[in-house]
């Protein structure tokens, strides 16, 4: 789906889902054909700054929570912008760009604001707007390490592994999409340093300080994680050790007990054997012989 807010000459485009028409379709219209249409169409692995002759490429990456789940995706976003157009390409899951496109189509004021001072200030609100997106699923994160540091004894051993891992993951999936968006935005800061207009609000440092926070904050948490995967790993070998020697000692116990019915399973003389009370007696005795026994693991402390 492709839509458009044209304010004072400056053009935004968002797509949504893209195909191939809406791709071929942007390429005549904005006179793109230096851009490689796998670029667009296929998903980038990590982000990455590209300047042509008449117009500027950027794919970024932002981290997005589906529904029912706590382990995130990194969904891709395009930018295409020179100084008359910014188009913005992504796929639905990155709600917050069509939200915020929204918001700007159908309020004058905020056209006014957002599109008065150029397409490098709108790149600039718009990335900032996104960053900002990040910050509260870093606090999500951040409750899931609390919530499993505070009930892990509660919850089974599979639960645990499986949401510890997805905490894993979703910190270095951060780390490898971020650090470079960072790297991306410290260039942009110093090329275009001498150039912006002074009376506008820009600053590309700003961005890639708080993406720095982010990663900072990511780092906290990835070694909080592996401390808190430390004292559950420590805590289920104490349970499987602890499981383990109750079902060695039963084994023990069960071993000369299996051995006494064994031999009087036989057909041989065995004492008391003949006796109408044999029963009682054998009992009896392999009572004694069990009581003996936890007595014995009861004063070696086992």
């Amino acid at each position: 789906m492709t839509d458009k807010i044209d304010y004072n000459g400056i053009i935004w485009v968002n797509i949504s889902n893209p195909t191939k028409i809406d791709f071929d379709n942007v390429i005549k219209t904005y006179d793109l054909t230096d851009i490689e249409p796998d670029d667009i169409l296929s998903k980038v692995q990590r982000p990455k700054y590209e300047d042509y002759d008449n117009f500027k490429f950027m794919v970024l990456h932002y981290p997005v929570f589906p529904i029912k789940s706590y382990r995130l995706i990194m969904e891709e976003l395009d930018i295409i912008w020179n100084d008359k157009f910014l188009i913005t390409i992504q796929s639905n899951k990155l709600t917050k760009i069509q939200n915020l496109f929204n918001y700007v189509k159908n309020d004058e004021s905020k056209k006014q604001k957002y599109l008065s001072q150029g397409t490098d200030f709108l790149l600039y609100r718009i990335t900032y707007e996104l960053v900002m997106m990040i910050f509260p699923q870093m606090n999500q994160i951040s409750k899931e390490i609390d919530l499993l540091d505070s009930s892990f004894e509660k919850l089974k051993p599979s639960k645990i592994v499986e949401r510890m891992s997805a905490l894993r993951r979703n910190i270095i999936f951060l780390q490898t999409s971020l650090k470079p968006a960072r790297a991306i935005f410290r260039n942009l800061e110093n090329i275009v340093e001498s150039e912006e207009d002074p009376e506008k609000d820009i600053h590309w440092g700003d961005i890639a300080d708080f993406i720095g926070k982010i990663l900072d904050m990511a780092e906290d948490y990835q070694e909080l994680i592996e401390g808190i995967y430390s004292s559950i790993d420590t805590m289920l070998t104490y349970r499987t050790n602890s499981i383990m020697k109750t079902l060695t000692m039963i084994s023990v116990i069960m071993l000369p007990l299996s051995l006494i019915t064994g031999f009087y399973g036989m057909n041989i003389e065995l004492p008391f054997a003949d006796l109408k009370p044999a029963g009682i007696y054998i009992g009896g005795f392999m009572g004694i012989v069990a009581i003996a026994m936890l007595l014995y693991f009861k004063a070696r402390k086992f």
